[in-house]
Formats: C-alpha cells, sequence, structure tokens
C-alpha cells in the first residue's frame, strides 16, 4: 500500500487519511476511551503508520511520531478520546444534547439544600459506587 502512496502528494495523502480514516476512528471515540489500553494502542499505531506514510518518511526510527503528529497538526488517539468526551459532557450540561443524556446527570444543589461551594459552582453530583457483588 505505502508503494502506491509515493506518487501522490502529501496533501492528498493527508485528505485521504482525514476523509476515510479519521472519521471511522472519531465516530466512536468516546466509546474508545473506555476500551483496553492494548486496543487504544492498535489505533495509536495505525495513527503513527498513517503519519508516516503521509509524511514519507523512510525509516520508523528516523523521527519521533510526536514530531510527525506536530507537523500535522494531529491529536493522538488518547487527545482526541478527551476532546470528543469534553464536548460531549458540554453539550450534555448546556442541553445540547439528547435529554436521555441529561437526565442521567445531577447536581450537587438538587441533591441537598445546603449552601456549600460544589453546590453554588454547579458542580454534578458524583455517586458513590459500591464495591459489593453479589
Amino acid at each position: 500500500m505505502k508503494l502506491h502512496f509515493i506518487k501522490v502528494k502529501q496533501c492528498a495523502r493527508q485528505s485521504f487519511y482525514k476523509s476515510l480514516i479519521q472519521p471511522i476512528v472519531d465516530y466512536a471515540c468516546v466509546i474508545w476511551g473506555t476500551t483496553s489500553q492494548y486496543n487504544q494502542d492498535r489505533i495509536l499505531r495505525l495513527q503513527k503508520y498513517a503519519a508516516r506514510v503521509i509524511l514519507n518518511s523512510k525509516c520508523p526510527q528516523d523521527v519521533p511520531s510526536s514530531e510527525l503528529f506536530y507537523k500535522l497538526n494531529w491529536m493522538t488517539i488518547n487527545q482526541r478520546i478527551d476532546y470528543f468526551t469534553y464536548i460531549l459532557m458540554y453539550k450534555t450540561i448546556n442541553k445540547s444534547s439528547p435529554n436521555y443524556l441529561y437526565n442521567r446527570f445531577e447536581y450537587v444543589k438538587d441533591k441537598h439544600q445546603i449552601n456549600t461551594r460544589s453546590a453554588a459552582n454547579g458542580n454534578l453530583f458524583i455517586p458513590k459506587l459500591s464495591s459489593k457483588t453479589g
């Protein structure tokens, strides 16, 4: 596959990646955040390989992948997972997402009538999970 891309201009290779591969990764990016580290590493390897093909890097060891990502102005899969999770939370808190998502969250001020900093700042209530299984 790499031999065919050598003859294609760099901007076309990057456009190919951004239009066909990146959307597939981004589509379920929030879900990828809960997958195993092994699966996240597999996606990161895909990103690294694509970056090396786009920039026509001859040898995998000649340039660190962080420099390749910087040159292409890309985020790593972990950064993309965080980014899309933050966007989802922002939309949920501001009622721009479906109601079923908004209704899953409770504010501290709705849990008690005590005037605390958490209630005044609009913090979300984080329930304590039971470690008992049964």
